[in-house]
């Protein structure tokens, strides 16, 4: 049995703005479609905000499709595709578009999935980027009576698009949307959702991940908690008014409801103590957020030659490929790349260094860095052997053959 449940995809391009709510289940109808001109000079945002105002409130997942988000297609080589972890193929795709987008890897939002083109030698991703500052803003911005944001995805992408077309992915031969009228923009949307929630998706979609309320979501709640506790003292004021009308005639009681009544102030002005207390532990919270963002801020620019090396010697390592040596892992150890891995010889072991060390030496930013003489050892009772290469910034001596060094007795 499928469950109805309301969905809400905004709309955001440079010149217009629009919502469409939908009901969702087993088949998707539109609601309600609103379009109306972007006000000029806003934020992304901003624009957001302006979009929900089209419609009335409602509760309902929300999806945000802007231009402002980047969309590309990116083509790795199987050997890295091979070499990295599933979980390392997002950050992969993120140094590889770089220069495309202009977008920082370390400080990206990724979303992707495979077009699978039956190519041999590459793999065909299909991507959706927006900077990390950027997609939290939009996030935050969408209004506390709606519901959670699900994903953001790119304008570009409200074709009707097949997964595995190569054409379809890179055209751009659509109708804009600021042309179509309310009734093709929930047509389009609905079109859209089928394809965003379909099972596999077949498009690339930046999910929102479910958290626990933010410090500001916090404090919301708590000033809300604090007026609902300021009406009902004002509603128990007039209550207590009331019955000390009626209760003037006998003094003792009298004195008894205003005894009752000073304990019920003392206990409201300890609770909102309490709540103060709360809303300034958050505001702690806050700052220390926003110093911790600063630090990953500043990590991330002095890592920022490390991570145009990540890109140079992925491409490398794929450009000197061999099926006598095979790479098991690449780790950083004291500021220096290591490569750690097998080979059938010390010669085999001998070539891919020199091959890496040629590789460094013809590259224009990295022409300063070397590979150091490797380090083997046998592979126990198998006929391989173990290898470990350090690459290091800085000049050293050619290679060769006599320079590699063996641990353990027996050499190759």
């Amino acid at each position: 049995m499928f469950t109805q449940s309301n969905q809400t995809v905004i709309f955001v391009t440079s010149d217009f703005v629009a919502r469409v709510d939908l009901s969702a289940g087993q088949s998707i109808t539109v609601i309600e479609s609103k379009a109306a001109p972007r006000a000029p000079f806003t934020e992304l945002s901003d624009a957001v905000r302006q979009a929900f105002e089209l419609g009335s409130r409602r509760r309902s997942k929300v999806w945000i499709v802007a231009d402002d988000f980047y969309s590309g297609c990116v083509e790795l080589p199987l050997d890295v595709v091979n070499a990295v972890t599933d979980e390392l193929i997002g950050q992969t795709l993120a140094l590889e578009v770089e220069y495309d987008s202009g977008i920082s890897p370390f400080e990206s939002k990724m979303g992707f999935l495979s077009l699978h083109d039956n190519k041999k030698d590459e793999r065909r991703y299909w991507i959706t980027q927006a900077e990390a500052s950027q997609f939290e803003s939009v996030v935050a911005s969408v209004p506390s009576w709606t519901g959670p944001v699900v994903g953001v995805a790119s304008s570009r992408l409200i074709a009707p698009i097949e997964k595995n077309s190569k054409a379809a992915a890179d055209s751009n031969e659509t109708k804009p949307l600021v042309q179509l009228t309310e009734n093709e923009i929930g047509e389009t949307a609905r079109e859209w959702l089928t394809k965003a929630i379909a099972a596999p998706a077949t498009i690339p979609i930046i999910h929102v991940a479910k958290t626990e309320l933010t410090a500001t979501q916090k404090r919301r709640q708590g000033m809300l908690i604090a007026g609902v506790a300021m009406l009902m003292c004002a509603l128990h004021f007039g209550t207590v008014n009331q019955q000390r009308l009626r209760l003037v005639a006998t003094e003792s009681q009298l004195v008894s409801q205003e005894q009752q009544l000073r304990k019920q102030v003392d206990e409201t002005e300890r609770r909102m103590r309490t709540m103060q207390a709360e809303l300034t532990k958050d505001q702690a919270a806050n700052d220390t957020k926003t110093k911790l963002i600063a630090e990953q801020q500043r990590r991330a620019a002095e890592h920022e030659t490390n991570r145009k090396f990540a890109s140079f010697l992925l491409k490398s390592l794929s450009t000197t490929a061999s099926d006598k040596h095979n790479i098991s892992k690449i780790e950083v150890e004291n500021s220096q790349t290591v490569l750690s891995g097998v080979a059938i010889n010390g010669h085999a072991v001998a070539s891919f260094a020199k091959s890496l060390d040629v590789q460094l030496k013809e590259s224009v930013e990295f022409a300063s860095w070397s590979v150091k003489p490797p380090e083997m050892s046998s592979a126990g009772s198998q006929s391989l052997v173990t290898f470990k290469l350090i690459l290091v910034s800085g000049s050293i001596q050619g290679l060769n053959l006599t320079d590699i060094r063996w641990r353990g007795n027996h050499a190759r």
